[in-house]
């Protein structure tokens, strides 16, 4: 009796599909937030290992939907590393003079 072959390539896909299904399940059970950065990790990795398997198996209408799948979960890791980096930063003062501010009581 012949074993199945399975090759290198489906192994990485469904490593991808595991990783996609396992950052969803996490969102779902509220394990992970979804513009935390191992969410977008999740996506980009399983989207990009999906893509590598495309490229044996190739399906126009999947390789579609993992590219924009990459490329979202890329555009969330970039956003959400700047929300981060900006609230890290100190807000620079309104007025950076000498004196104390004061504040203006009507009309001068």
């Amino acid at each position: 009796m012949n074993q199945p072959v399975i090759y290198w390539p489906t192994v990485v896909g469904i490593i991808g599909t595991l990783l996609v299904l396992l950052a969803f399940f996490l969102l779902q059970t509220r394990k992970l937030h979804g513009n935390g950065p191992v969410y977008q990790l999740l996506n980009a990795f399983g989207a990009a290992a999906i893509i590598v398997s495309l490229f044996y198996a190739f399906n126009l209408a999947s390789m579609v939907l993992e590219i924009a799948w990459l490329l979202i979960s890329l555009y969330g890791l970039v956003i959400g590393f700047r929300h981060r980096r900006d609230a890290r930063q100190p807000a620079s003062p309104a007025w950076s003079g000498d004196e104390p501010s004061r504040a203006r009581k009507g009309p001068r």
